[in-house]
């Protein structure tokens, strides 16, 4: 699935996610390859298979951040079982070169 974002007057970028016949899946935009979609239980996976991905101005200069949030599930080794359960938000910022920097982070789990 492929998508246009506006991410602010006169910026639009190419969002695309692809998702595996294994159950995972990326979001690629600008500098970004994030491993947004997990439904495969191999140690861990994503509550409801998806992170949400949305864009929203949170700081008002007219730029939309990418706001990534959900639940991760972290399971024992045969994956039947949830060990732990973690809330995860990261926020990454337009910089002026058209790429995103990390700006907010609530867990050292990575989707990169």
């Amino acid at each position: 699935m492929t998508r246009e974002v506006i991410i602010a007057r006169n910026i639009k970028l190419v969002a695309k996610i692809e998702v595996s016949a294994k159950g995972n899946g990326s979001l690629r935009i600008a500098n970004l390859d994030l491993k947004v979609f997990d439904g495969h239980a191999d140690g861990v996976y994503y509550e409801n298979e998806m992170l949400n991905v949305d864009f929203s101005d949170l700081d008002g200069d007219g730029k939309r951040e990418l706001v990534i949030s959900g639940i991760v599930c972290f399971t024992g080794d045969k994956g039947d079982e949830v060990l732990r359960r973690e809330a995860v938000v990261i926020i990454y910022s337009l910089q002026s070169n058209l790429t995103f920097k990390q700006v907010y982070r609530n867990t050292d789990y990575r989707l990169d």
